[in-house]
């Protein structure tokens, strides 16, 4: 509720009876102001209640010392948290490197839209250790609307309240102009699982999928807000996990306005002999009337809040992302190569790959070149893909000591892969897979060409 607020004013006069009154309404951030009651003809104006942007410099965190002195320092950048309501919010310059014997303070300017941000070292002294620090700013009269913030030298930038009041500014490595990446932050309150619904697997010999079960339960997400505060839910149906499992889901923190991307992960290491069902509920707060990117481990879809409220998403409504897993083995036996014997082994690295698609099944097939490694590693391997259909492949290794090394084969499946052109990216190279004409369905591509610049 706005408040009014009523303000009473004396002239000073010749006696105690010349007093008149004066009345300043506070009504809507404006004042409106009026002479005498007594008059008819009284003067009404109206004027800003607040003089507009205001920030002071609050302080600079604690050092995190570190006796490197030589390390490069990375990138400052700017995060920023405001409340609408009140008006009032902080913005931070993070990550600022000084020697451990200055001293960090900073310096705040406002002039109509733009909120200018300068660090301030003093002392001066030469000792041998760094710092890194945040300066913490406390900013007060922001509306929702645009704001142009300029801090560092580096960052010059337009932040949209509109669109959200939490982010990220990180300035781009090419300092030739002066660019910036905006990420508004998804503010994810928690996460919360029901309990086991019951299952349409029964892993027991000789049984399998209840078909008609899973039939009855076609819905995969529901969405429900209130559009007044932007707070709400977003629940995944019938998910399916062993029933001795405890399920939270997780806001992946590459997750920026309007994309949303969350991974559910199990708590516990328990295996059951049977699988369950769980509904699985995030609730968020300030979101807008505006259409989101919901991308929930390998599903994908839309919900467009300046439709609708709340809605269900239903089986068929969901884009199925391409996930991976991957096929290793030894190629010399089972052993492997006793490491004693390691000068009489030569091994060359295949410059190529070898790829297969099966659209009926929509799996991509790609053959790795051989590695060479302790004959107990386990290979990981992890994909992301974006809008523009690249994807990232990452690999990592698990090893164990084991007294042998092995050649390994390693093949990489892709499913759910449409026919789509797509890029991957599997560090240092990079290669097209054009799945949109069936002539390229099987190929081979060459490494040598393939690497990223």
């Amino acid at each position: 509720m706005k408040k009014i607020f009523l303000v009473l004013f004396a002239l000073t006069g010749m006696s105690i009876t010349n007093l008149q009154a004066q009345f300043y309404v506070y009504k809507e951030g404006k004042i409106i102001y009026q002479i005498n009651d007594s008059r008819p003809d009284s003067i009404l104006f109206e004027k800003p209640a607040t003089p507009g942007l205001h920030g002071r410099f609050v302080k600079a965190t604690e050092c995190n010392e570190s006796n490197d002195t030589n390390a490069r320092p990375a990138n400052n950048y700017i995060t920023f948290n405001f409340d609408l309501e009140s008006g009032t919010g902080t913005i931070a310059i993070n990550n600022i490197i000084i020697n451990c014997c200055d001293t960090l303070s900073g310096d705040i300017t406002t002039s109509d839209n733009t909120i200018t941000l300068t660090p301030k070292v003093t002392g001066h002294a030469a000792c041998n250790c760094l710092c890194s620090h945040s300066i913490i700013y406390e900013i007060s009269g922001i509306e929702e609307k645009k704001y142009r913030i300029i801090a560092t030298d580096i960052i010059d930038t337009t932040i949209d309240l509109s669109i959200g009041t939490s982010g990220r500014i990180i300035p781009s490595l090419n300092l030739d102009s002066i660019p910036s990446t905006m990420f508004y932050d998804i503010n994810m309150v928690n996460s919360r699982s029901s309990e086991c619904k019951g299952s349409p697997y029964d892993m027991e010999e000789g049984k399998g999928v209840n078909e008609e079960k899973r039939a009855e339960n076609s819905e995969m997400f529901k969405y429900d807000f209130n559009l007044k505060t932007g707070n709400g839910t977003i629940t995944f149906i019938n998910f399916e996990s062993n029933c001795c499992d405890s399920l939270k889901a997780i806001l992946d923190p590459s997750s920026a306005i309007p994309y949303i991307k969350l991974k559910t992960v199990s708590l516990k290491d328990e295996v059951c002999k049977c699988l369950c069902t769980y509904d699985i509920t995030v609730t968020f707060r300030g979101m807008k009337k505006r259409e989101y990117t919901i991308e929930w481990d390998n599903y994908k879809f839309k919900i467009d809040l300046s439709a609708s409220a709340s809605g269900i998403i239903y089986a068929n409504q969901v884009e199925k992302l391409p996930t991976i897993y991957a096929l290793s083995g030894c190629t010399k036996d089972e052993v492997g190569i006793d490491n004693q014997n390691t000068d009489a082994i030569v091994i060359e690295q295949g410059d190529s790959v070898k790829y297969s698609y099966n659209p009926e099944k929509e799996l991509l097939s790609i053959k790795y070149f051989k590695l060479v490694s302790s004959c107990c590693t386990q290979f990981i391997y992890t994909t992301t893909i974006d809008e523009a259909n690249n994807i990232t492949v990452t690999e990592s290794m698990e090893n164990d000591i084991c007294d042998c090394i092995c050649p390994f084969d390693i093949e990489l499946l892709f499913n759910n892969m449409k026919t789509k052109k797509y890029t991957i990216k599997m560090y240092p190279y990079k290669f097209v897979v054009d799945l949109t004409d069936p002539k390229n369905y099987e190929g081979v591509i060459n490494l040598k060409d393939s690497i990223q610049n």
